[in-house]
């Protein structure tokens, strides 16, 4: 008897941070930034420090499960990942996954002829997984606020307007989720009235296109900070 089960599933995660000590006052609010102290240039009568964030998450995960008389298993999975901290276009990775078993047990030609083997299987799996561990934001140019020395251009002599000066910071739009293929091939062994169980597994996985920060092949002379890029590959057997 054969049976199929389909399960589709979303995921989403969403949220924002705002932490911010507000019991000081401060001059130069800035015209059209956002309601926080955070955002003011001028002189502030105690410390503050604060920081705005928001970020997202979705997946879409979609798993189909065959058995045929107990003895055939196939199963095949669909993971599609969305993450707020790539740039539109590069955001959304597909992460496929596959795995078989034959339990060889239920065959007549071990059923019958070997009695004390009350579990033998024999399953292989493949799948590509993901991850999106990055800072967030950084395909985009960031910019900060000067005055004084630092601000913009002089009005009178001794002052200076707000200055909006780029970061030292090279923004990537091209990263992206990298990708870890993994392998596994294993082996399920009850005997003995199940008094004694065995499992033996081959485990294999090879990254590529794993997210780092390349900051030690930049020279100094470039004056930014590096960004984050799919570059570098690893990888990893395990018995």
């Amino acid at each position: 008897m054969a049976s199929i089960r389909y399960l589709r599933s979303l995921c989403t995660s969403s949220g924002s941070r705002t932490p911010e000590g507000v019991a000081a006052e401060a001059d130069g609010v800035v015209n059209g930034a956002l309601p926080y102290q955070t955002f003011t240039t001028g002189a502030q009568s105690s410390g503050q420090s604060g920081f705005v964030s928001q970020f997202g998450f979705e997946a879409f995960i979609s798993r189909l499960n065959y058995s045929y008389a107990g003895k055939y298993l196939l199963q095949l999975v669909y993971r599609a990942d969305g993450s707020s901290r790539f740039a539109t276009g590069h955001n959304w990775g597909g992460f496929p996954a596959a795995s078989v078993g034959w339990v060889l047990s239920e065959e007549s030609f071990i059923r019958d002829h070997y009695p004390w083997i009350n579990q033998l299987k024999i399953r292989a799996s493949a799948g590509l997984t993901g991850t999106d561990n990055t800072k967030p934001y950084q395909y985009r140019a960031t910019y900060s606020l000067g005055t004084g020395n630092n601000g913009g251009a002089v009005f009178n002599e001794g002052a200076r307007s707000i200055g909006v000066k780029p970061n030292i910071a090279i923004p990537n739009v091209n990263v992206t989720w990298d990708h870890v293929m993994k392998l596994d091939y294993g082996l399920d062994m009850a005997v003995l009235n199940n008094h004694l169980n065995l499992s033996a597994d081959y485990f294999w996985s090879h990254g590529y296109d794993l997210l780092t920060t390349l900051s030690s092949s930049v020279p100094a002379t470039i004056g930014a900070s590096a960004p984050t890029e799919n570059f570098s590959s690893g990888q990893y057997v395990r018995l």
